[in-house]
């Protein structure tokens, strides 16, 4: 069976953005109730708790190598030294909390299982 297509019948990116709007503003329930339901799965079902971990991770990564760039970025300018031991102490005491933090949830586990 061929699928016949109506020209009509397909709309542009910019014409199915505009009739989800005239839905959202004539029917102010359906945006919250859409949202609603993503809320809940993403809390119920398996990939959604796995989806959350992935993308804080990753947050967690990508603003760790941010911080490590911009103090590089410091001590290769001698003008911005203060700058350099600032990001520096900052960066290592925030290593330092997370590290005691993980020892503190897995101490009984040992190191080798932790790591």
């Amino acid at each position: 069976a061929d699928i016949i297509r109506n020209e009509e019948q397909v709309y542009s990116e910019e014409e199915r953005r505009a009739i989800r709007e005239d839905v959202f503003r004539e029917n102010i329930w359906v945006k919250p109730m859409l949202e609603e339901i993503g809320f809940r799965l993403m809390r119920k079902v398996k990939w959604g708790i796995r989806a959350r971990v992935y993308v804080g991770a990753i947050t967690s990564i990508t603003d760790l190598l941010t911080d490590v760039y911009v103090t590089v970025i410091f001590h290769q300018d001698k003008t911005q030294q203060g700058y350099f031991q600032a990001s520096l102490a900052s960066l290592t005491v925030s290593m330092g909390l997370q590290l005691f933090m993980i020892w503190v949830q897995n101490k009984g586990i040992g190191w080798k299982k932790v790591l």
